[in-house]
């Protein structure tokens, strides 16, 4: 009777149940995009509030590397159909959701227009770089890094987004503050608090 070492019994173990585990997921009945381009099988499409889509429609950036970004499919009298994909470890997974049209013709109707890479290259142009800028005006950084992250809020006919920076010179934080600026969909403009 011949032996195998354990680790050689435990890899196989774990590689067929991840590999059971895929499959049983990519199983799943999902709807395409193309079914979804063309109204089909609308019915099995997740439904997002206005506020959901916002976050999902505020990531989108340019230029697209990969196909990432959350782009209109199909509207019909009830609701605008979107799509995204995602990337996994393994693959580009799409996912398919519905707002419904009242809601965003009422909150948020011109989503078309609003480029969320272009709001945060602004905000930083504005607010962040001039801060960086501020702190360290004699300081020679041999090494700097600067940590910021963004958050988005819709607030009636504006977009709040607000931002914890840090900044750091030669190891040192030499900066760290929170920023907030308001983005007017009306004149489609940057203003700062």
């Amino acid at each position: 009777m011949e032996h195998r070492p354990l680790y050689r019994t435990s890899l196989f173990s774990c590689l067929l149940a991840v590999n059971v585990l895929i499959s049983c997921q990519s199983s799943k009945s999902t709807v395409s995009t193309n079914q979804v381009r063309k109204g089909e099988q609308l019915q099995h499409v997740t439904e997002l509030t206005v506020e959901q889509f916002f976050q999902v429609w505020i990531a989108n950036q340019y230029p697209v590397k990969l196909d990432i970004n959350c782009k209109e499919l199909y509207k019909d009298d009830a609701y605008t159909y979107f799509g995204k994909n995602y990337v996994t470890i393994t693959s580009i997974k799409p996912r398919m959701f519905k707002v419904h049209n009242d809601s965003l013709a009422l909150r948020f109707r011109k989503y078309q227009q609003v480029d969320g890479q272009l709001i945060r290259i602004e905000f930083w142009r504005k607010a962040l770089a001039p801060a960086v800028a501020d702190a360290s005006p004699n300081t020679p950084c041999h090494y700097s890094s600067t940590s910021s992250g963004f958050k988005y809020q819709l607030h009636g006919d504006s977009i709040i987004i607000t931002s914890n920076l840090k900044y750091k010179c030669n190891g040192k934080t030499l900066l760290q503050k929170s920023f907030k600026g308001y983005y007017d969909l009306s004149t489609m403009t940057m203003t700062l608090e």
